[in-house]
């Protein structure tokens, strides 16, 4: 069995796809850049903006994580969000 995909037509990915493109990604990251020690979770249920659940594996607790996805920016001008101290 074969399956071909005629992409030349497709309007792209919905908004929905790409949150759970980003949410896949950050636990991805999540998960690398703290060598296992957290573990991400899917909650079964999507309350109170809760998108994963990462576990501790040390202290045994949970950490609720809302995450926000997007492709592109609204206003060509805009700038990343960065935070100094001083």
């Amino acid at each position: 069995m074969s399956l071909a995909l005629d992409v030349k037509d497709a309007a792209g990915p919905t908004s929905t796809q790409i949150g759970a493109i980003g949410e896949c990604l950050v636990a991805a990251g999540i998960l690398e850049a703290s060598q296992g020690r957290l573990s991400p979770f899917k909650p079964i249920a999507d309350d109170d903006g809760m998108d994963l659940l990462l576990f501790d594996k040390q202290t045994r607790r949970a950490i609720p994580l809302q995450i926000k996805c997007r492709r592109g920016f609204d206003d060509a001008r805009a700038r990343p969000f960065s935070s100094t101290s001083g």
